[in-house]
């Protein structure tokens, strides 16, 4: 639970440095409002779970778009197509026809698991690759029983796997394989109508790889803070920035690379590793201290924050943040993070 501070200064209101000879005629900018909802909660982890898979991603996918699908395969190749599932594969002996699945594209030389490990079996070890296409991809349709090898016109390398399509064409005569004449793909959803633009125009600030643990100069970050915040600039300055009505950090604010590996590691290049770390954080407070007292902040964890590395990411802990976690308006949010802002959904990743 965070700890909360008694503000002196009235949050949403930009500091106004005084004007030359009289410190009263200052006008200070208030920020403007907006309507904010958080959407990332199926995010938030309370308990880890390993045992979900992707297929029933694949099945809820499958299922939710196999309705549009039909509707497009009708459109395309009009009322009288017949539609059928795997399964009936065999009563259709040959004729013309429709199925809908998902895409598996099948590479043979794709990064696996057991192989990475077969030198251990004293197997052959998989070549290195820049790339893992070649002559012998195969395409499968799967749905939630049964899977059948594609072949015909559709172009192997120009599709990935999970895709959800509709594929025309017939069964070959020997079985186990779909001639495939004509395809088509379930298309972009209807989007619904946008709410109607805000009277002023607002801003969200999007910050990304401050990478404290590597910056030397953080001349800009001070001056990113000032501007905000209302110290810097003139009045048309300070009034644009009293449109921004969030800011996000999106990922990699502690540093933006991997700590370098050495063969041998001595306590001593530890020890300053872990304390470039620890500074980073502290310099990390420092900044969102200054800014949550001014304007609402979203951090968000990235690839090389200290949080777990699989995604989701769960919100960096607040116990890392002493000073700034004392304001409601410092806002720790996963990755993937989803919000509402006057209406509109953001969803990005870091």
């Amino acid at each position: 639970m965070k700890p909360q501070e008694d503000m002196s200064k009235k949050y949403g209101v930009l500091n106004c440095p005084p004007v030359e000879g009289n410190a009263s005629a200052a006008m200070c900018q208030k920020r403007l409002e907006c309507n904010y909802t958080d959407l990332s909660q199926i995010y938030r982890q309370q308990t880890k779970d390993f045992s979900k898979q992707f297929a029933h991603i694949y099945a809820v996918r499958l299922n939710s778009m196999r309705d549009a699908l039909k509707m497009r395969a009708i459109n395309k190749w009009g009322p009288d197509i017949k539609i059928c599932r795997l399964v009936e594969l065999q009563e259709a002996s040959g004729e013309k026809c429709v199925i809908i699945g998902t895409l598996f594209l099948d590479q043979r030389l794709k990064p696996s698991i057991l192989k990475e490990i077969s030198e251990e079996a004293q197997l052959v070890p998989q070549p290195v690759r820049s790339n893992f296409v070649s002559d012998s991809d195969t395409l499968i349709l799967e749905d939630e029983l049964q899977r059948i090898v594609l072949q015909g016109r559709l172009d192997v390398h120009k599709v990935v796997t999970g895709v959800v399509c509709a594929v025309l064409g017939h069964e070959d005569a020997n079985g186990g394989k779909f001639h495939v004449e004509d395809h088509c793909w379930a298309g972009v959803e209807s989007v619904a109508p946008t709410v109607s633009p805000p009277q002023d125009d607002q801003y969200i600030v999007l910050l990304s790889g401050l990478s404290l643990a590597n910056n030397a100069n953080l001349l800009q970050v001070q001056l990113l803070v000032d501007w905000l915040s209302g110290f810097l600039g003139e009045p048309h300055d300070q009034e644009k920035a009293s449109k921004v009505v969030r800011v996000i950090l999106a990922g990699n604010n502690v540093r933006s690379d991997e700590m370098k590996k050495e063969d041998k590691v001595s306590k001593t290049t530890a020890v300053e590793s872990s304390s470039s770390s620890l500074s980073a954080v502290q310099l990390l407070d420092e900044f969102l201290h200054q800014l949550v007292q001014f304007i609402d902040v979203d951090v968000m964890p990235g690839e090389f924050d200290p949080t777990n590395h699989t995604l989701p990411q769960q919100p960096l802990h607040y116990c890392m943040f002493p000073k700034a976690s004392r304001y409601d308006s410092l806002h720790g949010v996963p990755n993937p993070y989803s919000c509402l802002v006057n209406g509109r959904r953001l969803t990005g990743t870091a």
